[in-house]
């Protein structure tokens, strides 16, 4: 399943499922593209909207096709202590 969220208001925009036994990052393109005929933004509106993945979706590939639609990508962390 793949989520998008408005952070900080514990809205979701939409959630996706996928059969199978794949990563995730091999739905992330179809992901994207269903969030945009839900969501159809212009490409100036894409350029405020930071994506983020809490599951490794950020792949070369994903990563320059969310830039090429004009997203901002923050990648996941996690800090040990």
């Amino acid at each position: 399943m793949l989520r998008f969220t408005l952070a900080g208001y514990h809205e979701s925009l939409l959630s996706v499922t996928y059969p199978g036994d794949r990563h995730g990052y091999a739905y992330c393109k179809p992901a994207v593209h269903h969030l945009l005929q839900v969501w159809p933004w212009t490409r100036d509106q894409r350029g405020q909207i930071i994506l983020r993945s809490d599951a490794e979706q950020g792949t070369d590939a994903n990563l320059a096709y969310l830039l090429w639609l004009n997203f901002r990508y923050c990648p996941s962390f996690s800090v040990m202590r």
